[in-house]
């Protein structure tokens, strides 16, 4: 597993971390952990990349009970929104 911080304002790392995974035939999942303001902690938007596909399948990676799929993906890639406590391991 390697989570790579793809937080920024004017490049879309997110793509780029993405085509890489795809190309070296790994799995991807983009996620975005929301700001919790009580913990003073700020939006940020993360891409896993892994080999085990299973791994990314698990619920804890669905926000909401559903991850949509990301536009020009295929199905090895996704991208779902989750608050920072759920992901981040924050009490």
């Amino acid at each position: 597993m390697l989570a790579v911080h793809v937080s920024n304002r004017f490049v879309d790392l997110t793509s780029v971390v993405a085509r890489g995974a795809l190309s070296l035939g790994r799995s991807y999942l983009a996620v975005l952990s929301m700001g919790v303001p009580e913990q003073q902690t700020l939006a940020a938007s993360w891409v896993l990349v892994t080999a085990n596909r299973e791994f990314l399948a698990l619920p804890v990676f669905k926000a909401d009970g559903a991850a949509s799929s990301r536009p020009g993906a295929s199905a090895r890639g996704r991208t779902t929104t989750a608050t920072c406590s759920r992901r981040c391991g924050s009490q």
